[in-house]
């Protein structure tokens, strides 16, 4: 099946000019998470709980953003019954994955106070799967959709 065809068996409802919108709205969050992470490892290193808290706070919305945009493409698209849509969903499902257990384990390690194991899960799990998220899955989705 080559490409035009492909993109015939994906149904899109949503209108062609919201689409780029939720592309370069989940690109701008994802940016806006691993800036939070960034500013996150910094106040680790001087200590400064309260900042810690409030940038932990932002990285949450930030987050929440994330989850609802993701949640909306995947509204967005319904997918055929070919090769390429089977990797497209197996592709997703390892995302997903990725990012929920990442978020699990933050989540624990934030309520325990453990500012130390956070900080590495951020930056080693949270921060991998949203680039992960940001250079696969997005960029995949984005072709198999006809928006480059």
């Amino acid at each position: 099946m080559n490409e035009n065809e492909f993109k015939k068996d994906i149904a899109v409802e949503k209108s062609t000019q919201e689409l780029p919108f939720i592309f370069t709205s989940l690109d701008n969050s994802i940016d806006d998470s691993l800036t939070k992470i960034e500013a996150y490892k910094s106040e680790t290193i001087s200590n400064n709980v309260d900042q810690m808290n409030l940038i932990f706070l932002e990285l949450i919305d930030s987050l929440i953003v994330f989850i609802e945009l993701v949640k909306n493409l995947n509204s967005s698209c319904t997918l055929g019954d070919d090769l390429e849509s089977e990797h497209y969903l197996k592709l997703l499902a390892r995302a997903d994955d990725d990012f929920l257990a990442a978020l699990k384990n933050i989540l624990q390690a934030k309520e325990n106070n453990d500012f130390v194991h956070l900080n590495d899960l951020l930056e080693y799990e949270l921060s991998v799967s949203l680039l992960n998220w940001k250079n696969s899955f997005v960029p995949t989705v984005k072709k198999l959709a006809g928006v480059l």
